[in-house]
């Protein structure tokens, strides 16, 4: 399960880089029609495997890591059920204009688009550092103890 957990982090970095390079194209004028695909590949990618990680944590790392007797691992796990919640909310107010643009409607506001896009990369950055740093680790304690 960890290691489909841990791949599945990898590719988010991944897509991550590919997502502010399109949008950094797009701000800057530098877009390409391949980049509608890539766009659309990215989007598509977030839509469906990025949800499903979430839920997964949700599912199967998470109630584990809220039956600890360590409070700052169930804070840190608190926290990380919000951030899944910003993360989605991001997703929800950014993925339209993205798929918007992948489709070739260019009618978005390129910097405010390219600004979501960095916040929301930060937010699930921070997210994946912390998860892989404490919540990860105490995860497979726990696990590995049942």
């Amino acid at each position: 399960m960890f290691q489909f957990l841990d791949a599945t982090h990898q590719q988010m970095q991944q897509e991550l880089v590919t997502l502010n390079r399109l949008v950094d194209a797009l701000a800057d004028d530098r877009w390409k029609a391949e980049d509608s695909v890539q766009l659309a590949d990215t989007v598509q990618w977030f839509d469906t495997v990025a949800r499903q990680h979430h839920l997964d944590e949700e599912r199967h790392i998470f109630p584990t890591l809220m039956a600890s007797s360590d409070e700052h691992v169930v804070d840190v796990t608190r926290r990380l059920r919000q951030d899944h919640g910003w993360i989605e909310q991001n997703w929800l107010e950014m993925g339209p204009h993205l798929s918007a643009v992948a489709s070739g409607n260019h009618w978005i506001e390129p910097a405010l688009v390219r600004d979501m896009v960095h916040v929301f990369t930060q937010l699930c950055l921070d997210h994946l550092m912390l998860e892989e740093s404490l919540a990860y680790p105490k995860a497979r304690e726990h696990i590995a103890a049942d």
